[in-house]
């Protein structure tokens, strides 16, 4: 149809700098992607360079950068995060019960050979949260158990107390199917969105945990469960003290805190609050998806964005 609008969802275009390091990836020119991930201002976007550069480079690249510089943490976190996600591909991501027996041995190779590149990556440089965040995602894999995750995500936050990636990666170890309680999750998310500075991003985790649980039951009634009172006033709150906040900058990040809160707020009613986000994102967004495949998640922006942006 003419005329008709399409958001952009690719991270790259969202985030410049991600889009030099990929540029840097494919070139092979790992001094060029060195320099890139430095320039970052935020662990953060270091992250998101990591993870990128893991997923488009593959394993061959980076055991061979590896062997090249052994003693590099860098590159060791970088193929510590590029085996994490092989052996989780293998594996695949349902429920353990729904994982062949097949599967279960190579997925443990993958996890334990990342693990010992993350913490040799994480002696040769302790100032470093890179890699023990990626180690939060290897503990899940090999089960080391509540506590020991727990003194992952600490030793991450004390680098980067407002380091959104490991705030995450805790999170989902801390919801019931995991390690934790619903109790455990909330505690969890409101100490983060209390800690974090009027503007950050941070306090859309508050409503991602809401969309887990929202998540565990997609025959409930998404009207029903969002409207509740106390749930939009919490959705509400959490965007007042974030996105919608006069002391919010376009950190990294801010794309998909957008559209988590603009999907939300939507979802609650609360439609001048979210068309105000559906603004301020312009022509961007993000597929959520933890929540949606592609088609889906880009279908529900664009009926969310309608709704509060008041066409028909």
């Amino acid at each position: 149809m003419a005329g008709q609008f399409t958001p952009d969802g690719d991270q790259c275009h969202h985030y410049p700098l991600l889009s030099q390091a990929r540029a840097a990836v494919q070139a092979h020119d790992l001094a060029a992607l060195r320099l890139t991930c430095q320039a970052a201002d935020s662990w953060g976007l270091r992250d998101a360079i990591v993870q990128d550069a893991a997923e488009v480079g593959g394993e061959d690249f980076w055991r061979s950068a590896a062997a090249d510089a052994p003693d590099d943490p860098w590159v060791l976190t970088v193929l510590g995060v590029c085996l994490t996600y092989t052996g989780w591909e293998i594996r695949g991501r349902g429920r353990a019960s729904t994982v062949t027996k097949d599967h279960w041995q190579p997925f443990y190779e993958y996890l334990r050979e990342a693990e010992q590149c993350l913490i040799r990556a994480c002696a040769i440089d302790p100032n470093s949260p890179l890699a023990w965040r990626e180690r939060l995602v290897t503990a899940r894999g090999l089960g080391v158990g509540l506590e020991e995750t727990r003194r992952r995500y600490a030793r991450a936050a004390q680098i980067d107390p407002l380091n959104r990636p490991a705030q995450y990666q805790f999170l989902e170890s801390l919801y019931p199917k995991w390690y934790g309680t619903w109790e455990d999750a909330f505690t969890f998310v409101h100490e983060c969105a209390a800690s974090a500075p009027a503007g950050a991003v941070t306090a859309s985790i508050v409503v991602s945990a809401h969309m887990e649980k929202w998540a565990l039951d997609r025959d409930a009634d998404k009207q029903a469960f969002f409207t509740d009172r106390t749930r939009r006033r919490e959705i509400e709150a959490a965007a007042a003290q974030s996105v919608l906040h006069p002391a919010f900058t376009q950190q990294f990040g801010w794309v998909e805190a957008a559209t988590i809160f603009a999907l939300t707020l939507s979802w609650a009613g609360s439609l001048k609050q979210a068309r105000t986000c559906f603004e301020m994102l312009g022509p961007y967004f993000t597929v959520l998806r933890r929540f949606f495949d592609e088609a889906d998640g880009l279908s529900e922006f664009l009926h969310c964005r309608k709704l509060a942006m008041g066409r028909k």
